[in-house]
């Protein structure tokens, strides 16, 4: 028989009272994850709850048992002003800030939203067994991103971590190693500096421990940034390119073997991208 309820002999309500005070609602989100996050990381268990401030904003995340999943708690002052949404972004860069600093998927499974409570609003029974991975919240700067460009190469990195797809974890991943090398000309247009870009990653294959031989026959004559380029435009397309090569698809064993010997080096690169804040 297997419990489905969070045991509330363990929930601190001091706690709850003093980092949820000035709101009325909360929104319960589940995640599917092995991720659990403590702020005692040198005693044995786990504890039961933890609250932190992401953002500015107090959070409460409830870690899962063998049983079900565990749900992060996000206070919500009214869901008459815009404030619900609010929230749900934050759900967002909480999950993506998690995912690219820790390096392990968080997928959502179920999200409510109600008036707040110590007890959770939902419980969702886990699909598979706990292994944990435990966060120690102390030893990190939580939340803390400089810029909209360091944001939009976290989200993409939770996109890929959380796909299952290899086309679309390579497509994330190239967006993000593009990010610095993004230029704005005199006219105010958007532009990408390629030479940088290769140069930069040229400097990154000689270094890089992602790197297998595969991989680099694949490259042929072209440069690591150009090989890159070329399996990207590939994915984007469903036609032969220009250059001849063909459009990769997913439905390829062959497609999909060449791009997971390609996959560790651009995820290695998003990486070294994000913990440089974008700063390449």
């Amino acid at each position: 028989m297997h419990n489905t309820n969070h045991n509330m002999t363990k929930f601190n309500l001091e706690a709850f009272a003093e980092n949820f005070a000035n709101y009325g609602f909360q929104l319960n989100v589940a995640f599917e994850t092995i991720l659990c996050i403590t702020d005692r990381f040198n005693e044995p268990e786990m504890p039961t709850e933890v609250y932190f401030r992401f953002q500015g904003t107090p959070l409460r995340w409830i870690n899962g048992t063998g049983e079900l999943m565990p749900i992060l708690v996000v206070p919500i002052a009214s869901i008459a002003d815009g404030s619900s949404e609010r929230t749900y972004e934050l759900v967002l860069k909480f999950q993506s800030w998690a995912i690219s600093t820790y390096r392990l998927p968080i997928r959502q499974s179920s999200m409510v939203s109600g008036p707040k409570r110590l007890a959770p609003i939902l419980a969702q029974t886990r699909h598979t067994g706990l292994l944990w991975k435990p966060l120690d919240i102390q030893n990190l700067n939580m939340g803390i991103v400089r810029s909209d460009k360091e944001w939009a190469a976290r989200h993409l990195f939770r996109d890929g971590m959380n796909s299952d797809s290899v086309l679309y974890k390579f497509f994330c991943y190239f967006k993000i190693i593009l990010l610095p090398f993004v230029l704005v000309n005199r006219n105010g247009i958007e532009y990408l500096d390629h030479n940088k870009f290769d140069a930069w990653v040229a400097e990154q294959y000689r270094f890089s421990l992602d790197v297998n031989a595969e991989f680099s026959s694949n490259m042929g004559s072209l440069t690591p940034g150009g090989y890159l380029r070329q399996l990207r435009n590939a994915i984007g397309h469903v036609e032969t390119l220009s250059d001849g090569t063909p459009a990769l698809s997913s439905g390829n064993p062959a497609d999909t073997h060449k791009l997971n010997k390609a996959l560790p080096f651009v995820r290695g690169l998003a990486e070294e991208v994000i913990r440089l804040k974008c700063m390449v």
